[in-house]
């Protein structure tokens, strides 16, 4: 499991809606060891497109499916761009993280993590 390490703490969960249009931007920011985990409701499989912009080149969006052990996309080996398929409908989680060592260091990163349904 890649996901980073943290206490419970420094974690903050929200929901992400799509709008009809199947985009939205979402921002923020986190310091170091915070993650945010944005959870995504799919309604069935389909095109998605992830993109984590951020100016901290320590700042990584992971992406995970409800239930399952293995990440479908891990930012920190793949980079914060996913355009791909979620293979099932259910929820999908979407965790923006610093990398361990920016995180000891009290690094920040603010972020817009774009989500999208592709047509």
């Amino acid at each position: 499991n890649l996901a980073p390490a943290q206490a419970a703490s420094d974690m903050r969960t929200e929901d992400v809606v799509l709008p009809a249009s199947g985009s939205t931007s979402l921002k923020g920011k986190i310091k170091g060891g915070q993650t945010v985990r944005y959870v995504l409701r799919v309604p069935a499989p389909g095109e998605y497109a992830v993109a984590l912009k951020t100016g901290n080149t320590s700042a990584y969006v992971n992406i995970s499916q409800a239930g399952k052990d293995e990440a479908l996309h891990v930012g920190s080996m793949a980079g914060n761009n996913f355009k791909g398929r979620l293979p099932e409908a259910g929820d999908y989680t979407l965790t923006v993280y610093l990398m361990r060592s920016a995180a000891r260091r009290g690094a920040t990163a603010s972020y817009t993590l774009q989500v999208a349904r592709e047509r």
